[in-house]
């Protein structure tokens, strides 16, 4: 016999799962971020692109699968990840560099994130009105 969890509880436990999840997705994010290629002088930053379409699907991914505290929580992870990792050092050494590509991360992975959770908002709205 099995006791279920109350629905407060399993919300949080979804909710910091995600934002696990939403860790895992920030450290990759950061790592992969630099990576572009120049073909002909011209900037293709293919692991901005990589971060961002990996961002939102897991993001939309977790709305489906578990309603709107994964959506929250796969971003708030995220951005907490993102606030750790842009403190500077005593020693003058950051992360996040001062250029495009990283402003790009930066702001762009905040608007992402954005479209994301709105987009599972959505996803969520639709199936609830479904039946």
């Amino acid at each position: 016999m099995t006791a279920e969890l109350p629905p407060a509880v399993r919300t949080a436990a979804i909710a910091v799962a995600a934002g696990v999840v939403g860790v895992i997705i920030g450290l990759a994010g950061a790592i992969v971020h630099r990576h572009a290629i120049r073909p002909d002088d011209i900037l293709v930053p293919w692991g901005l692109v990589l971060t961002f379409a990996t961002m939102y699907s897991v993001t939309v991914a977790a709305a489906r699968l578990v309603q709107l505290p994964g959506a929250i929580g796969v971003a708030v992870g995220w951005a907490l990840t993102l606030l750790v990792l842009q403190q500077t050092r005593p020693e003058g050494d950051y992360l996040f560099a001062a250029d495009f590509l990283g402003y790009a991360y930066v702001f762009g992975g905040m608007l992402t994130m954005l479209v994301a959770v709105v987009r599972g908002m959505t996803v969520v709205v639709d199936e609830s009105s479904r039946s």
